[in-house]
């Protein structure tokens, strides 16, 4: 039997969340990226960032989430709490369209 694919057959596709879920998840892929390229197996498999990103960020829509609450308790400038506050009551409207997400892969 193969090993589960890293990428979801979803590839990002069609994953809804709001933008700003979105972009913070994205920087997430990226940062995971970082981490896991310096293994010459992982970097075999994917030598290109882009595709990468492109293909996993949705693996990481509810740490972006978590991550953006946690940023509601620092003292940061109230119209940026407001703009996160919005976009999570936006983006919980569309979590059933992510309720059947499995993340695969062996990070």
């Amino acid at each position: 039997m193969p090993k589960p694919s890293l990428i979801s057959p979803m590839q990002g596709k069609g994953m809804h969340c709001h933008r700003m879920i979105k972009d913070v998840a994205v920087e997430i892929a990226n940062a995971m990226y970082d981490k896991l390229c310096v293994n010459n197996n992982f970097y075999a498999k994917y030598p290109d960032r882009e595709k990468y990103v492109d293909a996993s960020w949705h693996l990481f829509v509810l740490e972006a989430r978590a991550t953006l609450a946690k940023l509601l308790a620092r003292p940061i400038d109230e119209s940026l709490k407001e703009s996160i506050t919005e976009a999570l009551i936006r983006d919980n409207t569309l979590q059933r369209g992510r309720q059947n997400m499995v993340q695969v892969g062996d990070f």
